[in-house]
C-alpha cells in the first residue's frame, strides 16, 4: 500500500499542468515570505494595517500577525494540493480546478502581503 501510493504521487507528479501549478505555488509563497521578512518583520513599530488572528483589518497591531498570514497560505496550499492528488484519479478536471485555485490562492496572499509591505 505505501509503495501504491508513492507510485500515485509520482504519476500526480509527473502530470505537467499539476506539476508548474505546484512550482509556481511555491514561487508566489517564496516571494510573499521574502518580502514579510525583509520588509515587515523587521518592523519594530506596530503595523499601521493589518489583519488579525480573527481575519478582521485592525490599524494597529504586532508585525508577527503576519507571519500566521504566510503560515495560513502554506497549509492551505498544502492542503488543495492533496485534495487535488485525492481527486485526481477519479476526477482530472476537477482535480485541476483544486490545484489551481490553490495556486490563485497564493496569487491572492502574495498581493495581501505586498500590499500590507507597502502601507508600513
Amino acid at each position: 500500500m505505501h509503495s501504491n501510493f508513492i507510485q500515485k504521487v509520482k504519476f500526480f507528479l509527473k502530470d505537467k499542468k499539476i506539476f508548474w501549478t505546484i512550482i509556481i505555488g511555491i514561487v508566489f509563497w517564496a516571494i510573499a515570505f521574502g518580502i514579510a521578512y525583509v520588509q515587515i518583520f523587521p518592523l519594530e513599530k506596530n503595523l499601521i494595517l493589518h489583519f488579525n488572528f480573527n481575519r478582521q483589518v485592525d490599524a494597529i497591531g504586532s508585525s508577527s500577525d503576519v507571519f500566521w498570514i504566510i503560515f495560513g497560505m502554506a497549509i492551505i496550499f498544502v492542503m488543495d494540493q492533496l485534495f487535488s492528488l485525492a481527486l485526481y484519479f477519479k476526477e482530472k478536471m476537477i482535480s485541476y480546478l483544486i490545484s489551481y485555485s490553490g495556486t490563485f490562492f497564493m496569487f491572492l496572499g502574495l498581493f495581501v502581503i505586498y500590499y500590507l509591505s507597502l502601507a508600513n
